[in-house]
């Protein structure tokens, strides 16, 4: 997230997303806190738990 620099505000409102536990670490190492965490850690999961996220 230091590639952004001054621009971090434009993602402030956007939901984070990961795959997984480690991808969610390493999110909040780089100070973005992920809105969607995948239960299972494929692509399938991440798909399943970003539509679950919308749907509430």
């Amino acid at each position: 997230m230091t590639s952004l620099g001054d621009q971090r505000e434009l993602i402030n409102n956007i939901p984070a997303a990961a795959i997984g536990p480690v991808t969610a670490e390493t999110c909040r190492q780089n100070n973005l806190e992920p809105d969607i965490i995948a239960e299972t850690f494929t692509i399938a999961g991440l798909t399943d738990a970003i539509q679950r996220y919308y749907k509430e």
